[in-house]
């Protein structure tokens, strides 16, 4: 009888584990399987916004979905009071979700105010002590100290812990470099420092009369004085994005080494660096190379923004395709959105 007994029971809970299955399958989420989740254990940050024909859900990283398709508009989960939450549109009306797709009645602001310790630079020149003994400058790197000759106006860098300055002259106004012993490294001929760039700080971007080059510490202008913006685009500080003066709506630039070289055949319109990679039209088309000049997401969206450019998140982009459609990709080129 217990034997009986035993076989119905297991015969019911084999039936309804087939039954489950069968419904589970029957979900359309297009490319995506959607997966029972615990969303508590799971960070809200690591969830993107994901389209689905004309509505946004979220899925993970992997492109499992998490929150179902149905608003109208989504946003990045945003951390707010030790929380996470993320702005969306839903029936026509702005409100705001918690991780688990639950509306709550919170208004969070667009972004957090974070409040960032005082630049190093601008700690050292409210300690600038002007003095008329030394040629040059002497730097106290414990202390934050900095004695500058008379000479000079003001230090508009430090570079390298004190082996140069970028300073102004007393008299002109003008910027040039010099070390410690007050010899001239690059002469008193520009109106504005805007970086370094070269493996070891080498080299200085410069702005001269409204267009903006690259000087070496020998004083030979590398990059001529032709652009409006030049961007170090690579952690080494090795490639350059120089871009000219706009020419009605559109911005032609160039990607370069530090001799001054191509790193990408061809002009790149539009471009803007951003979170590690450069977007920019090419052949007519958006898409993303990195600092070396290699294409790492094709060239085939009608409209792009930088990576971390809000509404986006670092390590994310905006793009539309050619049929219009608007989603989110990863810096890999995986698109959030189902083919379906």
């Amino acid at each position: 009888m217990y034997t009986k007994n035993y076989s119905v029971l297991l015969f019911a809970i084999l039936s309804c584990c087939f039954i489950h299955q069968v419904s589970f399958a029957q979900i359309d989420v297009g490319i995506i399987e959607s997966k029972s989740i615990d969303n508590s254990k799971r960070p809200a940050r690591e969830l993107v916004p994901f389209l689905k024909g004309r509505l946004w859900g979220y899925c993970d990283i992997n492109k499992n979905i998490v929150i179902e398709p149905k608003f109208d508009k989504a946003e990045f989960f945003m951390e707010y009071k030790d929380t996470y939450y993320a702005k969306v549109i839903l029936n026509n009306g702005k409100t705001t979700i918690t991780a688990d797709g639950n509306t709550v009645g919170i208004k969070v602001p667009d972004t957090e105010i974070f409040v960032d310790e005082e630049p190093l630079m601008d700690q050292i020149r409210r300690n600038v002590t002007i003095d008329a003994t030394i040629p040059g400058f002497q730097y106290d790197k414990e202390k934050r100290q900095l004695k500058l000759s008379a000479t000079y106006r003001s230090i508009e860098s430090l570079i390298d812990d004190g082996k140069f300055g970028v300073v102004r002259d007393k008299h002109t106004g003008l910027i040039g470099a010099i070390n410690p012993a007050g010899k001239i490294l690059v002469s008193f001929n520009y109106d504005k420092f805007i970086g370094v760039a070269g493996a070891n700080n080498e080299l200085l971007i410069l702005q001269n009369n409204w267009k903006v080059g690259v000087v070496d510490l020998n004083n030979n202008i590398i990059v001529p004085f032709d652009y409006a913006t030049i961007e170090v685009v690579n952690k080494p500080g090795t490639s350059l994005l120089l871009t000219k003066p706009a020419e009605i709506f559109e911005t032609h630039s160039y990607l370069v080494d530090t001799s001054n070289k191509k790193l990408f055949d061809g002009e790149l319109l539009f471009a803007e660096y951003g979170d590690g990679l450069i977007m920019a039209v090419s052949k007519g088309y958006f898409g993303y190379i990195d600092g070396s000049g290699k294409e790492v997401i094709p060239f085939k969206y009608v409209n792009a923004r930088p990576f971390g450019e809000l509404p986006a998140v670092r390590g994310f982009a905006k793009v539309t395709n050619t049929n219009s459609q608007t989603f989110f990709i990863n810096n890999k080129g995986v698109e959030f959105i189902s083919e379906k």
